[in-house]
Parts: structure tokens; sequence; C-alpha cells
């Protein structure tokens, strides 16, 4: 598939569902354990707060293997594997980009799965077409790639805590569905 036919599926997350399972990080830490899968995460809009959930979970080193928080663009070229070309054509804040930091940062860490996060948090944006709440969520699960793009509201820590909950779910519902 071309890097410009990503398919990218948006999703209006209710404000429920992403709340509504506060042991989702523990579900995908003893999921992961029982497959003897590790994951990773590279975030940039949600700032480590993936990161800091899983490893909130005892026995969550079994296979949570690290990750970055790459918020700085060179950052997500240097350590996340996103290309200058992504960038330049698609935006810091893109499916693009977030399949890159999810599959860059798999591959560094050698893991089965990694999350990644980008987005705009608030209060202001850079001009753009996507407003302030926008994120992109990417997965990398042994090398098949999803993204979601979804809208939140709210304060930028509001939106930052919904869209750390909300990877976690969608990550554990794909990996619990398939």
């Amino acid at each position: 598939m071309k890097q410009d036919q990503i398919p990218v599926f948006a999703l209006a997350l209710e404000e429920a569902k992403v709340q509504h399972d506060p042991e989702i990080t523990e579900k995908l830490i003893r999921y992961l354990a029982d497959q003897h899968m590790s994951i990773c995460t590279a975030e940039s809009v949600t700032g480590g707060a993936i990161a800091k959930r899983l490893c909130s979970v005892p026995g969550a080193s079994e296979v949570y293997m690290g990750g970055a928080v790459s918020y700085n663009l060179r950052l997500k070229l240097q350590w996340c594997g996103v290309t200058p070309k992504t960038i330049q054509t698609h935006g810091e804040v893109s499916a693009h980009t977030a399949i890159e930091m999810a599959s860059g940062t798999r591959k560094v860490c050698n893991t089965s799965v990694a999350i990644s996060t980008t987005g705009f948090a608030g209060p202001t944006t850079p001009q753009t077409t996507l407003p302030i709440g926008t994120v992109f969520v990417g997965l990398d699960i042994q090398g098949k790639t999803i993204v979601r793009h979804l809208t939140f509201s709210g304060t930028r820590t509001e939106i930052q805590e919904k869209a750390a909950q909300a990877a976690l779910v969608l990550c554990y519902e794909h990996l619990s569905q398939n």
C-alpha cells in the first residue's frame, strides 16, 4: 500500500466509552502477558501519559519495554523513524505520522505492539485545518498498522487524558478482538 493510501477511520468515541473502563490498562497488560507479547509507546500529544498508565500496573515490566516522548519534531525524526517527506507532505499531526511513529518505535524497541499519539491539545494550534482536540492514534501490531482519527473537547489536560485512555482502549479492543 502506498504511503498516501493509508486507510484512516475517523471515530467519534463516546465520552462514556473512553472513560467507561478504568481497568483498561490492567486488562491490556494482562492480555499482553498471557499472549507473551510486548509493547512500547511513541507519544507526542499525550506527553508520556500512556507510559505512566502502563508503568502504574504491577507486573508491567514483563511486557512494557519503554518508549519515546517525542514532543519535538527532531525527535520524531531521529527516535521514531518519521521521514522528512511525511512531515513535509502530511504534517506532524497526521495519520501518516502516527503510523510511522508506531512502526519506527516498535522496530527500535523490538516489541510486538506499539502505540503512538500525535495531535493538538491546545489552547492554541498552528495554522492548520485541524482543530484543537484532533488526535491520531497509531498502532503497529507485529507489523500490521492501524490508525484512528479522534476528536476530543475539553482543556489541554482533559484532551491529553482522553487521548491516552482512548489509545489504550483501542489497543486492547483491537488485540482482544483479532
